[in-house]
């Protein structure tokens, strides 16, 4: 029955022209979007997909890309854009997810091959691919060894797994510290900045922290089901050739239903983000905090 509950949830989730555009997320802000880039790429205008392209796949002579958990399909439409020769297979385990990814793909007038899979159980063709695409993919996966080991066994030689995902802590249970942080910057807010996108009515005086376990599996057992592994048990099969951490630790929930009372024309609005984001990366690199998001790519060890 969960596994039903998170089916019918990201096939919801998956259409991103439903699930953003209204300032209830975090990476919808322009400003967050050069932060994050400039930790990837180290250039604001060059996000990780585009670095990703131009450093790895382009070398590439009509390369076989495997994307995991691809949700609505909007980053193999965008792999499509910018390398035109490869050959994508993609899956998730929504069948919702994949009916709606099809008919984008259709409307753009692009052939990916998508198909509906549980990466938890999936057997992957051996040797089959020259580049796997995880985004926002591993953080959902309670069979993480069974899946890395696919991952690395369907890969070419010299393939590799490219990766952007949430590696902060199981099931959402940010740290004391980073509940704090966020409270203290969220009290220095004046309340415009706090009114809720969902509710204009209310305003968000409190992060509250995390939700009980329990309540976390009645809304999606698999989110962030095993999260903290995911780096330590990648290390173990692949060779890391870059692992970026890129932020999100106290951005992700502070800015999480407030975002759209930001103004992306307002210098005002704009410069209280970039001071946002230039905190959160201070306490990242001091080691105060962790980062919850990273970028990394792996080469098989076999």
């Amino acid at each position: 029955m969960s596994q039903q509950i998170a089916k019918e949830l990201w096939a919801e989730e998956a259409d991103e022209r439903v699930r953003y555009g209204k300032g209830f997320h975090w990476v919808e802000s322009p400003i967050v979007a050069e932060y994050m880039n400039r930790n990837i790429s180290g250039d604001p205008a060059i996000n990780w997909v585009e670095y990703s392209v131009g450093k790895y796949i382009r070398r590439s002579i009509a390369p076989r890309i495997l994307s995991l958990a691809c949700g609505g399909g909007a980053l193999e439409r965008d792999l499509l854009r910018l390398k035109p020769d490869a050959h994508i297979v993609a899956m998730d385990f929504s069948p919702g997810a994949i009916a709606l990814a099809r008919q984008r793909s259709a409307e753009a007038g692009q052939e990916i091959d998508y198909q509906v899979a549980d990466l938890n159980v999936a057997n992957l063709e051996p040797k089959a691919f020259d580049f796997v695409i995880a985004t926002s993919a591993l953080h959902h996966i309670a069979e993480l060894e069974h899946l890395l080991r696919q991952v690395r066994d369907c890969l070419k030689p010299d393939g590799l797994l490219i990766a952007n995902d949430y590696i902060g802590p199981n099931q959402l249970h940010w740290t004391p510290p980073q509940v704090a942080e966020i409270n203290e910057i969220l009290a220095l807010l004046p309340d415009r900045y706090r009114r809720r996108i969902s509710n204009p009515e209310e305003y968000k005086r409190e992060f509250l922290g995390p939700s009980p376990a329990g309540t976390m599996n009645e809304q999606d057992p698999t989110e962030a089901v095993r999260s903290s592994e995911i780096v330590p048990l990648t290390r173990r099969m692949f060779d890391l050739l870059e692992f970026k951490p890129f932020g999100g630790t106290l951005l992700q929930m502070l800015l999480q239903d407030i975002l759209g009372n930001f103004n992306p024309t307002d210098e005002a609005d704009c410069c209280i983000l970039r001071l946002i984001c230039h905190l959160e990366w201070k306490l990242i690199t001091t080691g105060v905090l962790t980062s919850d998001f990273a970028y990394f790519v792996g080469e098989s060890t076999q």
